[in-house]
């Protein structure tokens, strides 16, 4: 059964037009002292002041279960959700002229500021950070054009991501479009590239490829080599407003997996994802409607 989740939009690569970034001065030559320390002086290793070892990206903690996989994975599949929602709803303001004029030298990123999403319309700018904030469309009720604060680095470095994330891979694969996710962690910058409807509404999974950059965006640090491949989702409709969906791995679904069961859930109360060896079961709670996919329990069962 086709399942259309977004209406047919155009692409955006029209906003999509590469950022130059001004690099930094170099820093100056240290000199050299001749010698060491004098007879009998005792080493005291230094300590990291706290205003620094804050700044310091965190040592990621990887997943050591298969439920923190999967926990993973689905504030993965959020984040996408999230992301596409404010990228759709900020296009849609661009081309109803919602956002005024766009500098035809500008980029259009999606940020989380302290929880909340904003489409951001950033221009390149030769002092630092490297980039200014022209409009932000805050995702709040049906969308709100703000002035108020936002870290502006952290859309320079979502900005960084974008390019990147263009340079590397096409956006349409065939007929199937593949949409760029920029996503900032702790401790480095995450790229995932996530399938998305078609012009006939055909929701496909699989395709899940990731680029990870450092923290601030300036240099990548690894590609996925592969992605599994991408398949139309069928839909089972067992009772009224349940649906089951099978995941295409033996144990933790895929990241699209999840956001397609997730972007169910406002059709569905109940939508299942079985793998082969457990059975994922997300119930859409009270409030739900309003909060739409972002909502829901889950529960995890063997099979």
């Amino acid at each position: 059964m086709p399942v259309r989740l977004f209406p047919p939009r155009r692409a955006t690569s029209n906003l999509l037009i590469a950022l130059s970034l001004v690099a930094g001065a170099s820093p100056a030559s240290a000199q050299v002292r001749p010698g060491g320390p004098p007879p009998g002086a005792v080493r005291v290793p230094a300590k990291i002041p706290d205003s620094l070892a804050a700044r310091l990206p965190k040592t990621p903690k990887m997943p050591s279960s298969d439920q923190e996989v999967f926990t993973q994975r689905d504030l993965r599949a959020r984040n996408v959700l999230g992301y596409f929602d404010c990228l759709a709803r900020t296009v849609k303001a661009s081309r109803e002229g919602g956002l005024g004029a766009v500098p035809p030298t500008a980029l259009l990123v999606c940020v989380q500021e302290k929880d909340e999403w904003r489409g951001v319309v950033a221009e390149p700018v030769n002092k630092f950070p490297g980039v200014a904030v022209r409009t932000q469309l805050a995702m709040r009720g049906t969308g709100a054009v703000v002035k108020e604060p936002i870290d502006t680095f952290n859309v320079l470095v979502i900005a960084r991501g974008v390019r990147r994330a263009v340079q590397a891979k096409a956006t349409t694969v065939g007929a199937i479009t593949v949409s760029p996710v920029v996503l900032p962690y702790d401790s480095y910058l995450e790229i995932l590239y996530v399938p998305v409807p078609t012009e006939n509404g055909t929701l496909y999974v699989g395709g899940d490829s990731i680029i990870q950059m450092a923290p601030d965006g300036s240099r990548e640090l690894g590609h996925s080599r592969s992605a599994p491949p991408m398949t139309p989702l069928t839909v089972n409709a067992g009772k009224k407003d349940d649906a089951v969906i099978q995941s295409t791995q033996p144990q933790v679904p895929l990241v699209s997996e999840l956001v397609a069961a997730r972007a169910l859930l406002p059709r569905f109360r109940v939508v299942t994802l079985q793998s082969a060896d457990y059975t994922f079961t997300l119930t859409r709670t009270a409030a739900a409607k309003s909060t739409g996919p972002m909502g829901g329990t889950w529960k995890t069962a063997s099979r």
